[in-house]
C-alpha cells in the first residue's frame, strides 16, 4: 500500500547519492515538457531546483552552469512528436538539442510508452552505482500523483552479464537504435558503455521505497 506521507520529486531521485557524481544518464518518456528537461541538470550538479515556497527556480546562471558541466552527459528518448514547446522560447532551451532525441517503435501501430531512468554515477573512491527509476508519469508539469520504483545497485567485478537485467539492456539499445536522429558523438559512447555494464550490476530495491 503506498503511504502518502512518504513522497519524493523525481529531481530528489535523480540526484547522485552522497560521494558520487553523475557520469551518464538515460530517460524515456512518451512526452515531453522542454522546460521540465531544462531542470533535470540542476539536480544532476545538487544545485537547489525549487525554492522554499515550491516554485521552480529560474535563475539563468545557475541552469547555464548546470548545462556546462552535465548537458554531455545526460539522453532522453521521447515518442516522435510529443515534445511541447513552451510558450515563451528561452535560450537555454537549446542547449537541450543534442540530449533529445525522438523515438519510434517497430511496430507502426505502437507507441513509445515507456518511463524509465538508468543512471551511473562514480564515487569519490571510483566505485561506480547505478539506479534505475521505473515512473508512471511523463515528464511534463503534470500535477497528477505519480509512483516510481526506484533499484540501487553497485557494479560487481564479474566477466559475465546478469541474464535477468539483459532486458533492461536490451531496452535502451533498441531505443537508441530506433531515435529518429542520430545518436551524438557526445552522448552516444557513453550511452552504450552504460548500457553494457548495466548489465553486470545487481539491483536491489532502495530502502527508502
Amino acid at each position: 500500500m503506498l503511504k502518502p506521507d512518504e513522497r519524493q520529486h523525481l529531481m530528489e531521485l535523480l540526484r547522485p547519492p552522497l560521494g558520487c557524481m553523475l557520469d551518464v544518464a538515460v530517460g524515456t518518456t512518451y512526452s515531453l515538457d522542454l522546460i521540465s528537461a531544462l531542470m533535470l541538470p540542476l539536480s544532476f550538479a545538487f544545485f537547489d531546483w525549487e525554492h522554499a515556497d515550491g516554485e521552480l527556480v529560474a535563475d539563468p546562471l545557475a541552469l547555464l552552469e548546470a548545462l556546462r558541466r552535465y548537458g554531455d552527459r545526460f539522453t532522453i528518448f521521447c515518442q516522435s512528436g510529443q515534445t511541447r514547446l513552451p510558450s515563451k522560447y528561452p535560450p537555454l532551451v537549446t542547449f537541450l538539442e543534442p540530449c533529445i532525441y525522438d523515438a519510434e517503435p517497430p511496430d507502426k501501430e505502437g507507441v513509445f510508452h515507456a518511463k524509465v531512468w538508468a543512471l551511473r554515477f562514480v564515487g569519490d573512491d571510483g566505485a561506480i552505482r547505478y539506479r534505475v527509476l521505473c515512473l508512471s508519469r511523463n515528464l511534463t508539469f503534470d500535477r497528477c500523483w505519480d509512483t516510481v520504483v526506484a533499484l540501487d545497485g553497485d557494479l560487481t567485478d564479474r566477466s559475465n552479464a546478469i541474464a535477468a537485467n539483459h532486458p533492461l539492456g536490451d531496452f535502451y539499445t533498441g531505443a537508441s537504435r530506433n531515435g529518429a536522429a542520430s545518436s551524438s558523438p557526445r552522448t552516444a559512447p557513453g550511452h552504450n558503455e552504460g548500457c553494457g555494464r548495466a548489465r553486470a550490476r545487481p539491483i536491489q530495491l532502495a530502502r527508502r521505497f
